[in-house]
């Protein structure tokens, strides 16, 4: 991917003896503004271009230059269809889009800015989301809200639904994605790379002949006038031509050994290499300069400060305009990427009551976040905040795992962790004006953590540490008095007065958990009890019960409980069938049945009635299991919360699929597959990806295909789980998965998509310390090791290989013996070696890249790490460093983020570092900053594999700590994957909460990358 240019004052006779894969070419004439050779002109009569019909959708950008003559009216039509529908056009000496029957006149977007004729101007129209934006001549002239999303046909070039178009037009570029602000400014006055991301159509008028070159090769050739025409029958070429420059990525025009000059804004890092490529000064690191000229300035010492010795150095300029975007997550169905309205939790919806057309949620424990949320049942991907528990508070408040409503009020149960008391408790929420039920007999309860207030709570039951108190079902009569609470460890069920909250009496049942009543007059009360026993029971006037003797038939495993709003049906969860199964309410006896019987016992194929229950880590769990429910609607339709699949489903009385809500909550383990990109994986979910397609909810961007929990009994872990995925040479795709216990080895599991996860057999002994994880499988196949030995101030440091070499006859893979790639002696406490520690879960790969430089990334705290450097590389078979940088902050740091490449072990922070990946000459290093100024810092640098920085990209959890579901941010970031596409970097990473999904930054302008060397002599 490199793009190089190097420009020499005099040539060192040893620059290329140590294993240089540059490439030495001339330097380019970056001055020559000569490229455009000709526009057409239109005579407003009936000139225009048939162009291959294009169909914009979603976002898209549009340029091009224009100088009109004559009087300029609404006729004159840029880009359009030939009689109908939306075009470009200008409106008495102003451009828009008009849309028929749409606004205020048809007017999508209108310009501020007047055009006079005889002038050249450029223009570009971008639509993202729902806004749209005009710039002219780079600069933006206006934003508005657009309510028009529809689609934007083109068949045409000066010919719309407005007539055609008087003037001259050239330099028309169609983008199916929005190009940035720094896009447009930076290449509107150039000619572009033809191959650019985004672009499905370019016509630069230059060639000759009746045909017009599409140069991007995605839409087609245009032909002057119609079918029929003949060249003059179209517009003319003619010689009258915006001055724009040759298509040239390099942001230098000139570089001498004291100064260099820039010909536009443009960020720069240099450094100075001994003859053989050490790094002995990094000068700066990712400064953002803008055009002019600046001096190079080098005290011929090192970065410690002391003069090097006398010989010949290479000054080394990085140049670059990388761009950086957040796309939204994968696996997350919500219709907006960020905003209020994203569902999202920790951990998975544990609950849902149902009032008139609202649904209110609960999610069990979501850090930062309130718990509790609701939804409007015609619009259920979007998630409403309940009035009294806005963002920003109750955010470490109740953690609900059960609820119940009789059409007045929500209960919420369960219980505040941050203490050591672990208190339980009850609170109530009306839906009329989502404010707290106020219970005469209620308390005041504040959490532990949060300081959060509960004014008005009951049930309040404090002292367990045991969980021996805690709640296991909830429910209330809708037409009676009483609100029925079970706690399996006490063998009671409590009665409470619904409104008051006053504690009736306590009912001993044998290991009481879920309960339902169902529909009929009053209700009965159906109770699961010891050995998944549902019994109904009817309910006095006094709030006692009585047993009727009838219990749901067959032996069940109840993970869920449900009535039918009819009164006639009982529905379970079942274990294990993995099913949805009904019964009477008159005799338990069971009616039918719904879901694909075993669920994914059988293979990993996600379907939409292929449940995922329970499975072995489930038993006995009250705490932060993963629950499931029924819930009913009035119509009879049902949600069931298929927890294992990450998701929520709407049926009708029929069992047909109405809707669902669809997020992965807390995401540990987050990969791609780099031999197949499709593949995207958050924990043991994995989805399908449409590159094509921008990141949407339900736009097709993204499919779910398979779930692989299944076949891991044993193995899973709550940081482990699917890592370092490959579909190697034989077709088959494996993974590492590491132990469910600190102490255990390292396995190697095939994906097998007609059985599921299949365990090969081969493992890998512990590491140095507990969870450490030393051993990494490579994209190639191959294996890599990493171990420390020594104390804390000489450190041997070692890295080897196995390669791959072959599969045996059951398709396990074969490795060759261990190769020692490098090591390294006597390393003290400053140097970036990764060090083992309690969070072993983002350890850094040990990659090498393209040109043969093995990264090390030392991502800790001081406390376990170093004060001193935290990225360096060196050469195989090398027993020292080649080059060091990411110098560390002092801990006592309180500034902002550095955006100069220092490592921030200040402001608080815990466990800064992130993982590290390297592909082709980039290294990617995240910081995710746990506490960081108390917040988090969702960082990502970008280096080259010589050691300097090319970006910084994220989001600091400070700049954004008042929006909710903000872009770009993620909470522990504690996995991620790069794979290119084309020109353009795919950055996945793990979030814990913010976005419910697997996040996706695109990295692109990467031809803008740019290294230039002088070659200097110190005496």
């Amino acid at each position: 991917m490199k793009k190089l240019i190097y420009i020499f004052l005099f040539l060192c006779n040893t620059l290329f003896a140590q294993n240089y894969h540059y490439a030495l070419n001339p330097p380019t004439n970056v001055n020559n503004c000569k490229a455009n050779l000709r526009s057409f002109q239109f005579d407003g009569v009936d000139d225009w271009i048939d162009i291959p019909d294009i169909d914009l959708t979603g976002d898209f950008t549009i340029e091009f230059w224009a100088k009109l003559e004559g009087e300029i009216t609404h006729h004159d039509a840029v880009l359009g269809q030939i009689t109908k529908g939306p075009d470009i056009n200008f409106d008495w000496k102003k451009v828009r889009i008009y849309v028929p029957d749409e606004g205020s006149a048809g007017r999508v977007i209108y310009a501020n800015q007047t055009i006079e004729a005889g002038e050249w101007k450029h223009f570009a129209f971008v639509r993202k989301g729902t806004s749209m934006s005009l710039f002219i001549n780079g600069v933006k002239d206006i934003t508005t809200n657009s309510y028009w999303s529809g689609n934007f046909p083109i068949q045409a070039i000066g010919r719309g639904n407005a007539g055609f178009f008087g003037g001259c037009l050239d330099e028309i570029r169609i983008w199916n994605k929005a190009r940035s602000y720094e896009e447009i400014a930076n290449n509107f006055r150039q000619t572009i790379n033809p191959g650019g991301t985004g672009l499905i159509a370019y016509y630069d008028f230059n060639t000759t002949g009746r045909e017009i070159v599409d140069l991007s090769g995605k839409t087609g050739k245009g032909i002057l006038g119609n079918s029929s025409s003949t060249e003059n029958d179209g517009p003319a070429r003619n010689s009258d031509v915006p001055e724009l420059c040759n298509y040239l990525p390099q942001a230098l025009s000139s570089f001498s050994g004291s100064s260099y000059t820039l010909k536009k804004s443009t960020t720069t890092s240099a450094g100075v290499y001994a003859e053989d490529g050490t790094l002995v000064r990094t000068l700066w690191n990712n400064k953002q300069q803008a055009a002019g000229t600046y001096p190079v300035d080098w005290d011929k010492k090192d970065d410690a400060g002391k003069k090097v010795a006398a010989g010949n150095y290479n000054i080394k300029l990085l140049t670059n305009n990388l761009i950086a975007e957040w796309e939204g997550p994968i696996g997350n169905n919500s219709p907006d990427l960020t905003g209020e309205r994203v569902q999202t939790s920790y951990e998975q919806i544990r609950t849902m009551s149902v009032v008139d057309n609202e649904a209110y949620l609960a999610a069990g424990f979501n850090e930062g976040k309130a718990a509790q949320w609701k939804i409007d049942l015609n619009e259920p991907n979007v998630r409403i905040p309940i009035k009294v528990l806005k963002a920003g508070v109750f955010g470490n408040g109740q953690e609900t795992e059960y609820s119940t409503t009789d059409g007045k009020t929500v209960y919420y149960g369960g219980y505040d962790d941050w203490g050591k008391a672990k208190v339980s408790f009850i609170f109530g929420i009306n839906p009329s004006d989502d404010s707290f039920k106020r219970f005469s007999k209620g308390e005041s309860y504040t959490t532990a953590a949060g300081g959060d207030t509960y004014s008005s709570a009951i049930g309040v039951m404090t002292d367990n540490v045991e969980y021996d108190k805690f709640i296991s079902g909830m429910a209330v009569q809708r037409n009676g008095n009483y609100l029925f609470v079970s706690y399996l460890n006490l063998n009671q069920i409590k009665v409470y007065h619904k409104t008051t909250g006053e504690l009736l009496r306590n009912i001993s049942i044998d290991k009481p958990r879920l309960l339902v009543i169902d529909s009929r007059g009053t209700g009965d009360l159906w109770i699961q009890s010891k050995d998944n026993v549902v019994e109904k029971h009817t309910i006095n006037s006094d709030g006692t019960i009585n047993s009727t003797g009838i219990q749901l038939a067959g032996k069940n495993k109840v993970h869920a409980l449900g009535a039918d709003s009819s009164g006639e049906i009982i529905a379970i969860a079942d274990g294990v069938t993995q099913t949805i199964k009904r019964f009477s309410t008159a005799d338990g006896s069971l009616v039918d049945s719904f879901g694909q019987k075993g669920g994914y016992a059988s293979n990993p194929t996600v379907k939409d009635n292929k449940f995922y229950f329970s499975d072995h880590r489930d038993d006995g769990k009250l705490l932060r299991g993963a629950k499931t429910f029924i819930t009913y609607e009035e119509d009879g339709s049902y949600w069931i919360g298929d927890t294992y699949n990450r998701r929520v489903l709407h049926f009708s009385t029929e069992d047909r699929l109405l809707d669902k809500i669809e997020y992965q909550g807390e995401v540990r383990s987050a990969t791609v597959d780099p031999n197949d990109p499709t593949r995207v994986f958050a924990d043991y979910m994995e989805f399908k990806v449409d590159y094509s397609k921008k990141i949407g909810g339900n736009n097709g961007s993204w499919k779910t295909v398979r779930n692989w929990r299944y076949h891991t009994n044993g193995f899973d872990n709550w940081y482990y789980k699917l890592r370092f995925v490959y579909t190697l040479s034989n077709g088959r795709t494996y993974a590492q998965i590491n132990p469910s216990k600190s102490d255990d080895p390292f396995y190697i599991f095939e994906l097998d998509p007609d059985y599921g996860l299949r365990n090969t057999g081969i493992r890998f002994p512990k590491g140095g310390a507990p969870w450490v994880l030393d051993w990494f499988l490579k994209p190639d196949g191959s294996l890599r090791k990493y171990t420390l030995s020594g104390s804390e101030n000489s450190r041997t440091v070692t890295w080897e290989e196995a390669p791959l070499t072959g599969f045996d006859e059951k398709n396990n893979p074969q490795w060759g013996s261990l190769k020692q790639l490098a090591q390294l002696k006597n390393q003290d406490k400053l140097q970036p070696y990764h060090r083992y520690g309690i969070f072993q879960n983002t350890p850094p790969v040990p990659d090498v890249s393209e040109n043969n430089i093995i990264v090390s990334y030392e991502n800790h705290h001081p406390e376990l790490g170093t004060t001193g450097y935290h990225l360096g590389g060196l050469r195989p078979g090398s027993d020292k460093w080649l080059w060091r940088a990411m110098p560390s902050t002092s801990e006592n740091y309180t500034g902002p983020f550095p955006t100069d490449g220092r490592y921030d072990i200040g402001n608080g922070v815990h466990y800064p570092g992130g993982p590290a990946i390297v592909i082709d000459d980039l290294i990617f290093a995240g910081y995710h900053g746990e506490l960081w100024k108390n917040s988090t810092a969702n960082m990502w640098y970008i280096y080259r594999d010589d050691g300097l920085m090319l970006k910084l990209f994220g989001v600091l959890g400070p700049d954004v700590a008042n929006e909710s579901t903000p872009y770009g941010s993620a909470g522990n970031a504690l996995s991620a994957n790069v794979v290119k596409i084309g020109d353009d970097y795919y950055l996945y990473h793990a979030d814990e909460n913010a976005h419910g999904g697997v996040n996706r930054w695109r990295i692109s302008n990467t031809e803008s990358i740019q290294e230039q060397l002088i070659c200097v002599e110190v005496k």
